[in-house]
């Protein structure tokens, strides 16, 4: 991966202007999501990635993370079951906090937590470059104290259309 950097040789299937790659389920493991990362420091026109559901370790997402911030290109960006946890979310919140241009993500069942989620829905509100239209969360173990920081996201979201929020542990006070 540092040679095909330095030598800005593509080494995960990419074309340099592709602007969308779907890696979606496709058993990719840590050492293909380093070649993932590799390409990516590269590429000038790739605006949509995804890489859920694959086995990738929480180390390598975090490195894609730190790229999709550095690039600060991507519209669409899909992390499902990349073993985020708390700190994984930190990062995402960090990422999000700074983004002008990003429009979806996808965390499905990264186990971000409390801490987690209200860390990313607290950096969306404090951004108001932010341009999420759209966010299935269905599934997501969102529950009252997560709400608080979702309602104050949503509060301030000019854009936000369609927000999906089935199966969580939402009732009473906290619906309303």
């Amino acid at each position: 991966a540092k040679i095909g950097t330095e030598k800005q040789i593509m080494l995960s299937g990419m074309k340099r202007d592709q602007t969308e790659a779907t890696f979606r389920n496709k058993n990719l493991r840590p050492a293909d999501a380093i070649l993932i990362a590799s390409d990516l420091r590269f590429m000038a026109v790739l605006t949509s990635i995804d890489v859920g559901y694959n086995e990738i370790d929480k180390e390598t997402a975090l490195e894609l993370v730190g790229i999709f911030k550095e690039k600060d290109q991507m519209t669409s960006v899909g992390l499902a079951s990349c073993d985020l946890g708390v700190d994984g979310a930190k990062a995402v919140a960090d990422y999000v906090s700074g983004s002008a241009v990003l429009k979806s993500i996808d965390l499905h069942k990264n186990q971000l937590g409390t801490e987690g989620w209200c860390a990313i829905f607290r950096a969306l509100r404090d951004n108001k470059d932010i341009k999420i239209e759209s966010w299935e969360l269905s599934s997501q173990g969102i529950d009252a104290e997560i709400v608080k920081a979702l309602a104050e996201y949503i509060s301030v979201s000019s854009v936000l259309s369609k927000l999906d929020t089935r199966s969580n542990n939402i009732s009473g006070e906290a619906a309303q």
